[in-house]
């Protein structure tokens, strides 16, 4: 069946195209694939706008230790001070790493 991939819920049954992710977590890596800064923040924003799409409830975005956990880290900032997310915080164990509450 197609259908238009913008619609939330299934056109047949009304299902919720994504209500599996609400309580799970998205996860992605943008930095072990040699990517620059301004492609890692690209990837983000992707990501993020994914996880918010999708209905997930959060996003694990890997970061690595270098520039792009600088930049990844002041983004995060601004995001939650523009509400677009919830609060944020390192992996337990993991500094590479950062949970998005969404």
């Amino acid at each position: 069946m197609s259908y238009d991939s913008s619609l939330k819920n299934c056109p047949k049954c009304d299902f919720g195209r994504f209500d599996h992710n609400i309580g799970q977590r998205m996860s992605v890596d943008v930095a072990h694939n040699l990517q620059t800064v301004v492609v890692a923040t690209e990837q983000f924003y992707d990501a993020l706008a994914q996880a918010k799409r999708e209905c997930f409830s959060e996003l694990e975005v890997v970061v690595g230790g270098g520039l792009i956990n600088h930049e990844i880290a002041s983004i995060l900032e601004a995001e939650v001070w523009k509400a677009s997310i919830r609060d944020y915080h390192q992996e337990p164990n993991n500094r590479g790493a950062y949970i998005l509450r969404l």
